[in-house]
This record gives structure tokens, C-alpha cells and sequence, in this order.
């Protein structure tokens, strides 16, 4: 059964599969989950508790739809996810709003990963769920909440309505450009020698345990099918065998040839592992060395390799003794692998988390005098400007700070802002002649001053039309998101368990 669902695996797209199977399988989790906690109250919603393995299952969800959008979440972003989708769940019930099987077998239908010839394949679709060890069951009532979430909210969208007038307003806000100066004082202006206290230290630990998890950890064994193998080969010798059934290629010159005839013969390995339960044999008949990578963790490079996420999106996936279903790509060629080993995820004790939480504090420390010390400069700019009417690189000069100018952007942002997510947004806020609040940004704060303000031209006519789709969607999402407070409000949510907060 497992050689047939290998095979059967081959054209699959993998990173949807992984996805999946991270999400609802349990792997990647930061959080441990004892059998006896499961069903203690965490929260509540309208009076009623929210359980904890509620709450895994329903992060578990939007951990999915992170991933499959290309990213993995902080853990802080997948907790808010978890309690907005609970407390949609919640009110979506209420509403009488669900997902009928229409939508969700409408929706499953267009994943690649359960289709052969362009067509969803409900064989296809089984053998998926079942090779990976997923309850289709709870796999379909995830979705099905996640679709009856969405169609509330475009319910609750749809109702927003924009006038001609709105739309010239959108374009001219949206169109305005602005040049500031700036300065900044960075976080290395503050560094600190000090070290923590031990009783600091402790009393974060103490606080934060839940952040300090060992993640899991994987041993496999594997094969490298490297391209310089194949780069002083004749042309004869470039081709490996391919099966019975298939001819070699033609051979070619150079370092394309070179990558073809390692990828043939990685492929070709691969398919003799659909009948086989290890590495030996082909490692014997092509001459390869099977190689161990000891226990590593996501994020970790492979010993010789070097870091490949896709031996890691894989490796979750799969129990001990599996053979991977297809060669992996690495930057010298081919990797094949078989899991040997895992260690599942724990709670760190204070010893192993001490050096990082270390760290942490005294990142957080140096940023505090940071923030200490710009608000001082920022106050003292401030008085040079009212006091001596200066402006404010005279006044910046004047407390021992330099000041960048930018080209002119727009609500946007621009190709030459600094590291600061809200910078243009406070730009645009602060009145001509004056300083605006503390900026935080990634390397420290920033404060600035408005230089120039240059309005758009007037709306094109042809642009009508998708202007008023612009506002009309910008109003949507403000109606959305005051529809969404207002729930917050009226349904008494709380957290409970300080463990499980954002």
C-alpha cells in the first residue's frame, strides 16, 4: 500500500499537502497540548466557554490558510486569527450563516492537489487525506467554518455604498504625494554593557514558558545526487539509466547537460525506491554514500546541505521508515532521504531557555533607553523650534542629529523610507511646521517634519469606474472592521487563560 501511494504521490503539490498535514496533523505546533487540558475553558464568547482543543483546531485552520498564502505566521498573528475566526464561528451560528457541501466541494475542487487532468478526483482526494493520516471529517468542518466566516463577511461587505463624490475623494487621497526630513536615533545609540539580573531572567521564564518550546526535532538518512558527478562525463556516459521503457536523453554539453543527467538519475533512484523499504540498494549500485544528518529543527541547515525548506515542508509530513516520495532539489544537485528519527516537541526547561531570554531582555532594555532618549530629542527639537524659530534641521543640528529628506510618495509609501511600518501613515498626519510623535521602526525611532505637499491632477475620466471600485472596497473594509468591534463588544468575549492571549 505505501509503494502504491508513493507513486501514486508523485505529481502531487507538495507544499499544499505539507500545509495541510502541519495544520491538522499537529507538527509545527508552539504549543503543547496535555490530554487531561484539553476541554478546559480558555474564553468565552456570548457567555458560553471556548475549549482549548477548540482553539487548537480552529489555529490549526488559520495556520493553513497562512501557509498556503505563501508565509508562516508569528505566533502572536496566529492567535489573533484563531479568536477573530472563533468569535466569527460564533456569530455565524447565531446568524443562522453556514457553508452548504455545495460550497465546500466548489472549493476543494479547485486545489491542484486533489485533481488529475485539471478535474478534482475524489479517489485522488482519499488517498491524499487517508496517505497522510487526516480525518477528512474534521478536515471538511474546518473548511466549512472558514467559508461560512467569509460569506458572512461579504454579507456584512456588501452592504457598503459609495457616491461619485467618494470616489473623487479616494483618488485625491490616495494620489497626494509628501516630502519630509527626518532624523533618528537608532537603538545602537543606547547599547547596553549590564548584564540581567538571574531573578529577571527567572521571572520572565516564569511568565513566558509557553515561549519557550524545544520544537521538534528529525533524524534521516539520504542519498545526494550531485551535478558535478556528471560534468566530466562523455556523452555516452552522461545519460543514466531510466527504466526499460524510456530512452535516455540526448546528450548534451555543458552544465545544462550536467543537471539533466543528475536529475534522470535521481529520478531514476527515486523509482526504485517505490520498491524498496531503504537506501541500500541504490546507494550500492550507483556508488552513493548514505549519509545521517543527526536531529535537527526547522530552520536548521542539513550537516553538508546546507538549509532546504523543502526536506522540511516534507519531513513533518512523514512517519519513521518513509522513503520521500520524490527527490528534493538542493543547490548541488538531487537529495534523496528516508526519516530515521523523531523527537517530539517539549517544554524547555529555564536552563536551555536562559541565554535567549537573556537576549531578549537586553534588546528590550536597550530599546527603552532608545525610546528614553528620543523623546528627550524630540522634546528639545520641539523648544529650539518654538523658542528660536528654527527649523527643524537647524533644530535637529542643534541637539547633535542628522536629518534625511525623501522624494515625494504617497499614502503608499516609497522606495526610500526608512524601516518603519508607520511612517507615511504618521507623514501624512502631521500639519505643516510642526514635528510629529515618536515613529517606531525597526532599528529605532523617528520623527518628522512635513517639507511639501503637491495634490494629484485632476481624476482621468476613463478612471472612473475603478475609482468608485477603489472606494467602494476601502468603505467596505472600514464597515467590516466597525461591524467587527461592535460584535467584539456585544459578545462579551474575554480570554481567560493568559497562556492563549496574542
Amino acid at each position: 500500500m505505501l509503494n502504491g501511494m508513493r507513486k501514486s504521490a508523485k505529481h502531487i503539490l507538495w507544499p499544499l499537502i505539507i500545509a495541510l498535514v502541519i495544520t491538522m496533523g499537529g507538527y509545527g505546533v508552539w504549543y503543547l497540548v496535555r490530554p487531561e487540558t484539553t476541554q478546559a475553558s480558555i474564553g468565552a464568547i456570548w457567555g458560553e466557554p471556548v475549549r482549548q482543543e477548540e482553539f487548537i483546531q480552529t489555529a490549526r485552520a488559520a495556520r493553513a490558510v497562512a501557509l498556503l498564502g505563501g508565509r508562516e505566521p508569528e505566533r502572536s498573528e496566529l492567535y489573533m486569527a484563531a479568536w477573530r475566526n472563533l468569535l466569527l464561528q460564533r456569530e455565524a451560528e447565531r446568524m443562522g450563516i453556514s457553508a452548504s457541501r455545495r460550497d465546500l466541494a466548489r472549493f476543494l475542487a479547485q486545489w491542484p492537489v486533489f485533481q488529475v487532468d485539471g478535474r478534482f478526483n475524489p479517489d485522488r482526494y482519499s488517498r491524499v487525506l487517508a496517505g497522510l493520516g487526516l480525518d477528512s471529517a474534521t478536515f471538511e468542518k474546518q473548511i466549512e467554518t472558514l467559508l461560512a466566516n467569509e460569506l458572512m463577511g461579504t454579507i456584512v461587505r456588501n452592504q457598503a455604498l459609495v457616491s461619485p463624490a467618494e470616489a473623487d475623494r479616494t483618488y485625491l487621497r490616495l494620489n497626494e504625494e509628501i516630502r519630509v526630513e527626518y532624523a533618528r536615533v537608532g537603538v545602537e545609540e543606547s547599547s547596553l554593557l549590564q548584564d540581567v539580573p538571574e531573578a529577571e531572567m527567572a521571572e520572565y521564564y516564569r511568565e513566558n514558558r509557553g515561549q519557550f518550546q524545544v520544537q521538534t526535532e528529525i533524524e534521516i538518512d539520504y542519498l545526494l545526487v550531485e551535478v558535478d558527478d556528471f560534468t566530466n562525463l562523455t556523452p555516452e556516459e552522461e545519460a543514466p539509466e531510466t527504466g526499460p521503457e524510456e530512452s535516455p536523453p540526448e546528450a548534451e554539453t555543458g552544465r545544462t547537460a550536467a543537471e539533466e543527467s543528475a536529475a534522470a538519475r535521481a529520478d531514476a533512484i527515486s523509482r526504485m525506491l517505490d520498491y524498496e523499504d531503504s537506501l541500500a540498494k541504490p546507494a550500492e549500485e550507483y556508488g552513493l554514500e548514505i549519509r545521517n544528518s543527526g536531529y535537527f529543527s526547522p530552520g536548521e541547515e542539513l550537516p553538508g546541505v546546507g538549509l532546504v525548506p523543502g526536506i522540511e515542508r516534507l519531513a513533518w509530513a512523514m512517519e519513521t521508515g518513509v522513503i520521500a516520495s520524490y527527490p528534493v532539489p538542493v543547490p548541488d544537485g538531487f537529495l534523496i532521504f528516508q526519516l530515521t528519527g523523531i523527537k517530539e516537541a517539549r517544554q524547555g526547561e529555564f536552563e536551555e531557555a536562559r541565554e535567549e531570554i537573556r537576549v531578549i531582555l537586553l534588546a528590550d532594555k536597550q530599546r527603552e533607553v532608545a525610546f528614553n532618549l528620543a523623546r528627550e530629542k524630540l522634546l528639545e527639537i520641539r523648544g529650539l523650534m518654538d523658542t528660536e524659530e528654527r527649523d527643524f534641521a537647524a533644530a535637529a543640528e542643534g541637539v547633535d542629529l542628522e536629518t534625511e529628506t525623501t522624494s515625494f510618495f504617497t499614502r503608499q509609501g516609497g522606495d526610500d523610507l526608512p524601516p518603519a511600518p508607520q511612517f507615511a501613515t504618521a507623514a501624512f498626519l502631521t500639519p505643516p511646521g510642526e514635528v510629529s510623535d515618536l515613529i517606531p521602526g525597526e532599528d529605532g525611532f523617528f520623527f518628522l517634519s512635513v517639507l511639501e505637499r503637491k495634490p494629484p491632477p485632476p481624476m482621468p475620466e476613463d478612471e472612473n469606474e475603478e475609482w468608485l471600485a477603489i472606494a467602494r472596497r476601502t468603505r467596505a473594509e472600514l464597515l467590516y472592521e466597525s461591524w467587527f468591534s461592535h460584535l467584539v463588544r456585544q459578545s462579551g468575549f474575554s480570554i481567560t487563560n493568559e497562556e492563549f492571549a496574542p
